[in-house]
């Protein structure tokens, strides 16, 4: 059987052939980043290795990002003693993805990394932040963590006793009216499966309209790209499915507008042929929300 997207990065990131929801993984990290909760981290990584007689040394600088962004300036002596802290860190092991405060190369630390080039399509992304999720548009799987797990990534480089996640997938079609904004059909479907409705979960967005969904809980937003001209990709029903909604008419209060939704959502198989992996035709398990 063939595997989501998620499944399909993280059997690279382990060096497997294949995973399936629910394995527990250690998958390598291509990206982790932190803000100024990375003086927490430090300190964490510090402790590892207390009492061991080795240096302190993250396992590969070129892989840690670090940007100050949610207390600039700093407002205590406090975090102004925590931003040296963690200046003086990144000086000592050689990390190169820093972003002071200065204008030129500071700003929010969920643009400063799409912006830079720091994510890939089919990475793995960790960050001390719950938006992380966001990078989840650019095809990587990307999560938040706490500050010792991401100790554990800075010295090990992997993450441990990860689930491998169950996916949703949502295809979206059409034209939105005007005046009706992403950020309405997203609601929508927040309110078919409520805010903990993907918690824990991947959202896999296909079709014509796309948009990232860190408010439905969701532990990674995947966007991706498919061969086929025609959206949204064809399925092949594998498993009995069970249409839960109709066609909705959903009232438009902004501009008095009416949004036309129609949410199918059923369990099955969907085959991708997704250009990130060379193996196409596979197939995917999971929910499937379709929106057109």
């Amino acid at each position: 059987m063939g595997m989501t997207i998620v499944e399909k990065i993280l059997a690279r990131a382990t060096g497997k052939s294949s995973v399936r929801a629910g394995e527990v993984l250690e998958p390598a990290v291509d990206l982790a980043m932190s803000h100024e909760n990375a003086a927490l981290v430090i300190n964490q990584c510090l402790e590892i290795y207390k009492g061991t007689g080795l240096e302190p040394r993250v396992w590969d600088p070129s892989r840690i990002a670090i940007i100050f962004d949610h207390r600039v300036p700093a407002e205590s002596s406090k975090t102004a003693s925590n931003q040296k802290k963690v200046r003086d860190f990144v000086k000592q092991q050689g990390i190169t993805k820093f972003h002071d405060i200065r204008g030129d190369e500071g700003g929010i630390c969920h643009q400063i990394l799409p912006e830079n080039g720091y994510v890939r399509p089919g990475s793995v992304v960790v960050g001390t932040d719950s938006h992380t999720t966001t990078h989840g548009a650019l095809g990587a799987f990307s999560f938040g963590i706490g500050a010792t797990e991401m100790a554990s990534v800075w010295a090990l480089g992997s993450v441990l006793n990860l689930e491998v996640p169950g996916t949703l997938k949502v295809v979206m079609q059409g034209r939105m009216p005007e005046h009706v904004s992403a950020k309405d059909l997203i609601l929508h479907l927040i309110g078919k499966i409520s805010a903990e409705g993907a918690n824990f979960k991947v959202i896999e967005f296909h079709g014509s309209l796309s948009n990232p969904c860190p408010q439905a809980g969701a532990l990674c937003s995947a966007t991706c790209r498919w061969k086929r001209v025609r959206l949204p990709v064809s399925c092949r029903r594998t498993q009995r499915q069970s249409d839960i909604c109709g066609k909705k008419r959903v009232s438009g209060r902004r501009s008095g507008l009416m949004l036309r939704i129609r949410t199918r959502i059923t369990t099955g198989c969907w085959r991708s042929t997704s250009p990130l992996w060379p193996a196409s035709g596979a197939s995917a398990h999971g929910r499937q929300c379709r929106i057109g």
